[in-house]
C-alpha cells in the first residue's frame, strides 16, 4: 500500500511542485505543476496521495498515474457487472477501449480471484436462460457463448448441464414444432419454418426427420 504523505512543501528546494488543482467532470482533477507540464488523476487517487498546491511531487507522475487508471478501471468493471453478469473478455473489450492491457488484466485477475466474475457460472445461466426461455438450439447456444469469449470447454460443458437441467434438444424441437406445424400448409409454410429451425440451431437431418413425420401425419 502506498504511504499518502509523500509530498513535501515547495520550499523544500527547487523541485517541481503542484501549482493548482482543477476539479474536472467525471471525477476527475487536474494537477498543474511548476514545470508548465500537468496531468488528471481520479478524484480518489487525488486524495489518497495528498495531492495539493504547494507540494513537492516525489511520485514519479506514471506511478500517480497507474494507481489512477487502475481505480477508474474497477470502478468502470463493477459499474458494468451492476447492470449484468459479463464474461472476462466482455469486460475487458471494454476496458481496452481506455486502459492498458496490463490495467485490464490486473483488474479482472482480482474479479476472478473474488469470485466476482465467473465464465463457467456464466456460462449455465446463459445457457439455460436460452434453453428454457429460447429455445434455442445447442450449437446456437454454443456459438452465442464463444462469441461472448467463453472458452470452448466452458461453453460444451454449459450446454451439456443446461439441457439436462431444462429440456434435452429433442425435446426442443419437439416443442417448437407443436407450436408451428399448424401453419405448415405448404411447401413454402415447410421452408420458412426449416429457415427458422436452422438459425436456431438445430440440425439439417434432425429438423427434416420431424418434417417428414409431419408430411406423413398430414397426408394420413
Amino acid at each position: 500500500m502506498m504511504p499518502k504523505n509523500n509530498l513535501l512543501s515547495k520550499d523544500a528546494g527547487s523541485d517541481v511542485f503542484i501549482t493548482e488543482l482543477n476539479t474536472l467532470k467525471d471525477k476527475t482533477v487536474k494537477v498543474s505543476l511548476s514545470d508548465g507540464s500537468s496531468f488528471n488523476v481520479g478524484s480518489e487517487t487525488a486524495e489518497s496521495y495528498s495531492l495539493k498546491p504547494g507540494k513537492i511531487l516525489t511520485y514519479d507522475v506514471e506511478e500517480i498515474l497507474y494507481d489512477s487508471n487502475l481505480k477508474q478501471a474497477k470502478s468502470t468493471a463493477l459499474n458494468m457487472l451492476s447492470f449484468s453478469n459479463r464474461t472476462r473478455a466482455m469486460l475487458k473489450e471494454r476496458l481496452l477501449k481506455k486502459y492498458t492491457e496490463e490495467i485490464a488484466d490486473t483488474v479482472l485477475d482480482e474479479f476472478e480471484s473474488s469470485g466476482l466474475i465467473n465464465d463457467r457460472e456464466y456460462a449455465y445461466s446463459f445457457a439455460l436462460t436460452c434453453i428454457r426461455s429460447k429455445f434455442w438450439g445447442d450449437s446456437r447456444v454454443f456459438r452465442e457463448l464463444k462469441l461472448r469469449g467463453v472458452s470452448e470447454e466452458d461453453a460444451e460443458y454449459a450446454v451439456s448441464l443446461a439441457s439436462e437441467d431444462g429440456f434435452s434438444e429433442t425435446q426442443r424441437l419437439e416443442m417448437l414444432f407443436e407450436k408451428k406445424c399448424r401453419s405448415i400448409d405448404s411447401e413454402k409454410d415447410r421452408k420458412r419454418v426449416f429457415d427458422a429451425l436452422i438459425r436456431l440451431g438445430y440440425r439439417f437431418g434432425d429438423i427434416k426427420n420431424i418434417l417428414n413425420i409431419i408430411n406423413e401425419e398430414m397426408d394420413e
